[in-house]
């Protein structure tokens, strides 16, 4: 919201980019699989996996313990980053041990110099009105609302 406000405001385009893809560049160069992840609270996180920049997985709403299925088959040293990591942190170091090393807390959120980067490089532009925010699960209130109206009441 913040972006399209200050596009329309300023009369410039905006360039999408993915929140994960973002987090894979702050990790820089690794010899593992880059494993990004947000937390979805409820024991679930937002994540995807990358090795040199390319990517792995698509970005997926998952228990963790399937994320961890998912990237455990993709190679045997992973780089996790992401606001999931101080959450997830001793969980992913029980499944994986050593295999598993993890940025520091403070190399754990976006920064907009990777997105800048990342925008760069994309070039392709949308006006404000053309960005859109990518849900990967419905919010609380939509779910509610399904299951009230399955339950009759409106």
């Amino acid at each position: 919201a913040t972006a399209k406000g200050l596009a329309h405001g300023a009369g410039i385009p905006c360039i999408p980019v993915d929140a994960l893809e973002a987090l894979a560049v702050s990790a820089g160069n690794t010899d593992g699989i880059v494993c990004t992840i947000q937390d979805a609270r409820a024991g679930q996180v937002y994540g995807a996996a990358f090795r040199n920049g390319e990517r792995l997985s698509g970005d997926t709403p998952m228990k963790l313990d399937e994320y961890l299925d998912l990237v455990e088959g993709l190679g045997e040293r992973f780089l996790f980053i992401g606001d999931g990591v101080p959450v997830h942190r001793d969980a992913i170091y029980a499944r994986l041990g050593e295999k598993a090393v993890f940025e520091p807390t403070f190399r754990c959120f976006l920064r907009p110099s990777a997105a800048g980067w990342i925008a760069l490089k994309k070039g392709e532009t949308t006006d404000y009105l053309g960005l859109q925010a990518t849900y990967l699960r419905p919010p609380n209130a939509q779910k509610n609302r399904k299951l009230l109206e399955a339950m009759g009441h409106e």
